[in-house]
């Protein structure tokens, strides 16, 4: 999306198509070499992208507080160029089969992302995400959580704290060189789930404005956020700076009990 929007500010436009033969290699079979695998991964929609949103669109990229996002000037570049694949629909309703989710409703989605990331931005301790949820469950004791991490530490602790949650175990695989479009497969599929959800409590790192961006809004989101000196800060406006309280509620501060 970055490259795409630096495009769009440079030539004023948005482009026709893209080159995607040499994106996402990470993700790729071994040998693939120039192999389009963003053609599995995110439908063609030939749609115009409004002339006003080339003109305000904006993209902030890793530790952001979710509020600012420009959702409205977002929304045509991200349903042009990245609404999911067929193949990736698939694979979403196999997992709310698989899992029971049935009602979007009534589910509250937990995602940490940990590891690398720390050198990027402040991380919570896995029990404060932990309470966070609990908190919520508190006021809506019928919700059922939905847990995705690329910390193992994290998935342990999900197990213990919310034992009844869906940590998506099974699909959380790892980057070897037989399972790389797997992973990005799974982690597509469970990033639009988890957007779904009544309830989002996330970390901050470039997954969870997915999340959020593909949810068009930040109601029922609670978003850490702090950021560490060293790292270029955000350009994006009420920076929470490095002091005070980094839980940053969206448009829902508390969650409300069903009707």
């Amino acid at each position: 999306m970055g490259a795409i929007l630096d495009y769009v500010g440079a030539q004023g436009r948005s482009p026709v198509r893209i080159d995607d033969r040499f994106l996402f290699d990470e993700y790729k079979p071994p040998y693939a070499g120039d192999l389009d695998i963003c053609r599995r991964l995110f439908a063609d929609r030939s749609i115009e992208v409004p002339g006003d949103a080339t003109a305000h669109a904006r993209w902030p990229g890793g530790a952001v507080d979710c509020r600012f996002l420009d959702f409205e000037a977002l929304k045509p570049f991200v349903e042009r160029f990245f609404t999911p694949s067929d193949e990736v629909c698939r694979a979403i309703r196999l997992l709310e089969g698989k899992y029971g989710l049935t009602d979007y409703g009534s589910l509250c989605a937990v995602y940490y992302r940990g590891t690398d990331k720390r050198g990027e931005t402040e991380l919570p301790p896995f029990r404060d995400v932990l309470e966070k949820a609990r908190e919520i469950a508190q006021q809506s004791p019928w919700l059922r959580f939905l847990v995705q991490s690329d910390d193992a530490g994290f998935l342990a602790a999900a197990e213990t704290f919310l034992p009844d949650a869906v940590t998506f175990t099974d699909e959380n695989l790892p980057r070897g060189t037989a399972q790389r479009f797997q992973h990005a497969l799974w982690l597509l599929s469970t990033v639009v789930i988890m957007s779904r959800c009544r309830y989002l409590v996330c970390t901050s790192s470039n997954v969870s404005i997915w999340m959020v961006l593909y949810r068009g809004h930040t109601s029922g989101v609670v978003q850490y956020l702090k950021q560490r000196r060293r790292v270029r800060r955000s350009t994006m406006p009420e920076d929470p700076g490095d002091d005070g309280d980094y839980w940053i509620h969206g448009e829902d501060e508390i969650p409300a009990k069903r009707q």
